[in-house]
Order: C-alpha cells, then structure tokens, then sequence
C-alpha cells in the first residue's frame, strides 16, 4: 500500500485528537449506496446490499443467510436508483469470514482475541471496518478455503462474532452507524485509508490453519435442496406450559444470558436451536419457552445501548426463524418411536 492511501495522525477539524496511531477523514454521508456499490462491484465484492440509513438491520428479504443469494449488477443497478441512500452491507463470498471484535463497555472481545492468539498464533495483519475510533474493536477479514464454516462458541470467550456467507453480514464504509459516526477501513497499523479505497477480497490474508482447526464446524448433514417454510414450522410449535425438560433449558439460557461478558448472540442462537429440537421431538411449552428467552434477551442486549429495543427485537426475530437452523433439523429428523419399533421388528428383535 503507497504512503498516500493512509491518513496520517491528526486533530480532526474540531481540534479532537484520536487514539494513537488512529487519524480522521472528512467523510461525505450522502448518497452512500449509491456512490460505493460500484467501488465495490469493481474490487471483486458481489453481496453488496442496502440497509436503511443510519441503520445496521438489513430490511430486504431473500438476500442473505444460508438461502441467500447474491444480487446481480443489475439488482444492484435498481437499488442505486432506488435506494441510493441507504448504507452498505456486506454479504461476503464463500471464501471470506469476518471476526467482529466488539471491545468497549463491558464487551472484552480484545481479550478474547488475545487469548486466541495465544493458543492458536497471531493472526496476519489485515484490513479492519469499523465506525469506532478504537485500536481493537471492529471486523477484520481473512480468507478461507470456499464453502468453511465456522463457530464462534469454540472461541475462548465473548465480545467476538463470525461472520461468514451463510451467518450475517458486514456493515462497511461508507455507512454511517445509528449512533452517527461513519464506517471507515483501516490498515493493520490502525491508520485511516483515505476515502474511496475498500479491499479486494482476493487480496485479504489466509485465516491460519490452526484456527481452521480450532474453529471449523464438522460437516452436518447436507442441507443443499432443503427447503422449510419456516413460518408453518413456528406455527407449529407445541403449545402448553413448558414441561421439565424445556424449562430447564430455558433456565440455563437465561442465565448464560445474564452472566458477565457473556457472547450474548451465539448464547442465544445455541439456546433456540436447542429448544427448537425440542420442539420437533414433541416437548410441550416450546412457544412460551421462547417468548419468556426473547424478552430476556431483548433487555440485555439493549442495556448497554449498542442496539435499541426495536433492533434487538429484530435480531432475536431473525434468530429463531433463520432458515439454516430450520432447515437443519429438517435434514436430520429426530427418530420417531415407530420407525424404531418398526426397524427392530424387521430384524426380529421385538416379539
């Protein structure tokens, strides 16, 4: 990179300095989508999607997640004309992943990171998004061999997400956050690219192959071809007070939840899957179980007020009707009684 695509240390025009090593551009908040998707097409990125402005929740359907697709140019053509406003997000390629260190307030994402590095070896230096003027916080990206997935609950601890193509997405420059400050690229060095440059994703490092190893998924069963409507299968959720087996899932997420530092999103996904599973074996008091988890959930990820309520509400919504978690219960059913029975008779062992 040439000494001109970096900022240098500075005030911004306030006279504000900024943390060591981190320096400020002034930043044109109009018209983002419209102005930065086509850098972004050009670099080699294809997922580039609008978000409202000022707004991290994604309101277009059908473009993300394990169903997911990418928008053609021409999509993307129609959304400069008709939401050339909004901000940007990210979907990324198969071959790319995201770790999103959250390391403010009570969120230790820096240290978890830290303690990755010691188990697993530093990472490579790389780009980073974020809108904080922070050293650690924000996403940094890395690839890794196409169709790899990750989990974050095998981190050693929380303040850190993946993102990666199947599981959310990245919100990047130029957007602007809710609270009002602009999304900006850095280097590894925590030095501002001027405004204009984003990354190639063919040029980003190699996630390592230890944390490969450490953080890969073991492969599932394969979910290509099924399709679940998802909005039956809630509906279809056992009624009823929750039986001894739901509440006392419930009652250890809810205080995962509640515990210090805790990685509140992957907690919570863990949880619904789990209860959703339970749901699909037969177990009374799903539905409640998770309206009583939602709103717990609600509450302690707005505290801190890195989202509001509404957006909190949004996110829970999304984590219990994502169709990858849907669709993987339906690809693996859980053994019914009669097909057992059935089986064991063939082979004789029932009289």
């Amino acid at each position: 990179m040439s000494d001109n695509q970096k900022g240098r240390p500075a005030e911004d025009e306030s006279g504000a300095t900024f943390p060591s090593g981190i320096t400020h551009h002034a930043q044109d908040t109009t018209e983002i989508y419209a102005r930065a998707a086509p850098i972004y097409w050009a670099a080699g990125w294809r997922g580039i999607l609008p978000i409202p402005p000022r707004s991290k929740a994604i309101k277009i359907k059908g473009w993300t997640g394990h169903n997911g697709i990418d928008p053609s140019y021409a999509d993307i053509r129609t959304w400069l004309e008709t939401q050339g406003a909004s901000n940007i997000a990210l979907r990324l390629p198969p071959d790319v992943i995201c770790l999103d260190v959250d390391h403010y307030g009570t969120k230790t994402g820096g240290d978890t990171l830290a303690e990755a590095e010691k188990r697993w070896g530093a990472l490579p230096p790389t780009v980073r998004s974020t809108s904080r003027m922070c050293e650690i916080s924000g996403i940094r990206l890395y690839r890794v061999p196409s169709g790899t997935t990750l989990a974050e609950a095998k981190l050693p601890g929380g303040g850190v997400e993946i993102v990666q193509h199947a599981h959310r997405y990245a919100v990047v420059w130029p957007s602007v956050h809710p609270s009002g400050d602009t999304y900006r690229w850095l280097d590894h060095g925590a030095l501002y690219y001027d405004a204009g440059w984003v990354p190639s994703p063919a040029e980003l490092p190699d996630l390592p192959a230890r944390w490969l190893q450490a953080l890969r998924v073991d492969a599932g069963p394969d979910l290509s071809g099924v399709h679940v409507d998802v909005d039956a299968r809630m509906s279809t959720m056992p009624g009823g007070d929750p039986d001894t087996t739901v509440t006392s899932v419930l009652y250890g997420a809810v205080h995962a939840l509640l515990a210090p530092g805790a990685a509140r999103h992957t907690t919570a996904l863990r949880s619904v899957g789990h209860l959703l599973r339970l749901g699909e074996r037969g177990h009374p008091g799903v539905a409640k179980a998770l309206d009583a988890l939602g709103r717990v959930f609600v509450l302690t990820v707005s505290a801190d007020g890195s989202r509001s309520p509404g957006m909190a509400s949004a996110e829970w919504r999304r984590l219990c009707t994502g169709t990858g978690i849907h669709a993987r219960i339906a690809a693996d059913p859980s053994p019914k009684w009669a097909d057992l029975e059935a089986d064991l008779l063939k082979l004789g062992f029932l009289l």
